[in-house]
């Protein structure tokens, strides 16, 4: 299958502003939490799924099902059956990017805060498309060092049971493209034909 290579930084932003999008969680410093605000919002259940919603760009009043989800299972220690659902929202096409709007919830007996990177075993999450009528991957859009995605080592820490939100960019394919199969995250299942808006 073909994968892009690395777009320049340059590139990146000239394809975003091209789209007429902007990368969700990129507010100037002085409109991102605080370190303290992000850890006072994290102890609470709704404050963490606020934080992570607003910084996905996700209104919550106006939030679609589901239209794929796999379940896998998550590391928490001392808790060898815990798993992770993972759930993609939407994958909505802005011009010449493609944006998936994704949440995140893990179940377990034990209730320590974590991040999404240690949950998912200290490994990156990188979901992918593949456009079966062209056959072609999609991975997420880079550049400069910087991926379009949420981050899932920064991202606030939250306990199984809540909801936490993420949102991944990627080139579009063409536009009589309708649907393409998704890699969510890690050993869950590809979802198949999945639309696009």
């Amino acid at each position: 299958m073909n994968r892009p290579a690395l777009i320049p930084a340059a590139v990146l932003t000239v394809v975003i502003g091209l789209a007429g999008c902007s990368v969700p969680g990129t507010n100037p410093p002085s409109q991102q939490p605080s370190a303290g605000a992000s850890a006072s919002a994290s102890a609470s259940p709704g404050a963490v799924e606020s934080e992570t919603a607003q910084q996905a760009g996700v209104d919550l009043t106006n939030l679609p099902a589901p239209i794929a989800s796999g379940t896998m299972r998550a590391v928490v220690e001392g808790d060898p059956d815990a798993t992770i659902t993972v759930a993609l929202h939407s994958l909505k096409r802005t011009g010449k990017v493609l944006t998936g709007i994704f949440s995140f919830r893990v179940t377990s007996t034990d209730q320590a805060r974590n991040n999404l990177f240690n949950y998912l075993g200290q490994t990156s999450w990188a979901p992918f498309l593949v456009d079966t009528v062209n056959l072609n991957r999609h991975d997420l859009l880079t550049g400069g060092g910087a991926t379009a995605k949420t981050d899932e080592v920064l991202m606030p820490k939250f306990s199984p049971g809540q909801t936490v939100y993420a949102y991944a960019m990627f080139a579009a394919p063409a536009t009589t493209v309708t649907a393409m199969n998704v890699q969510l995250v890690g050993t869950v299942p590809t979802a198949t034909d999945v639309p696009i808006s």
